[in-house]
């Protein structure tokens, strides 16, 4: 999409606006990158996502980079993303508790 098209100087700008964008295309549809997560789990369904991160982010992502280890590069950013996707979902579960109340995990309700 536009992040792999605009100007390169200004991708981790549009990447962090589409990471706080819950519904990128203005559809209703929430986070995909949540959907992949609550899928994966599925043993069928991991091999399709497996598929779909690689087709449609990973392997673009990679040739965008180019260079050296661009696939490697670009499996860290798509890890980096789903960890982000992760922590958004965990947050918003959280929500009522201060994260900063807690000194060790040991805390956690």
């Amino acid at each position: 999409g536009e992040l792999l098209t605009g100007d390169r100087r200004t991708a981790g700008a549009r990447l962090a606006a589409m990471m706080l964008d819950k519904d990128p295309h203005g559809k209703g549809g929430g986070d995909p990158l949540l959907a992949i997560l609550r899928s994966a789990p599925d043993p069928e369904a991991a091999g399709v996502v497996r598929e779909w991160l690689q087709k449609v982010m990973v392997g673009p992502i990679a040739k965008w980079l180019g260079g050296p280890d661009a696939e490697t590069r670009a499996s860290v950013m798509v890890s980096t993303l789903l960890g982000w996707a992760v922590r958004d979902s965990l947050a918003a579960v959280c929500e009522p508790y201060s994260w900063a109340d807690w000194t060790t995990a040991s805390e956690l309700p």
